[in-house]
């Protein structure tokens, strides 16, 4: 359950990532990744 879940969320992100794209927005990076090459962790350290 808990990996069609997952699945499932990625699909539905990748939906809203294609209407903005559609919309001429650039969609916002929310991979884990980037988010601690942005820092994230050390916020939450704070």
């Amino acid at each position: 359950m808990i990996a069609h879940l997952l699945n499932h969320q990625s699909y539905h992100r990748g939906q809203v990532t294609n209407y903005l794209r559609l919309l001429g927005v650039e969609p916002p990076r929310l991979d884990l990744l980037v988010a601690y090459d942005m820092g994230l962790s050390a916020r939450q350290r704070r």
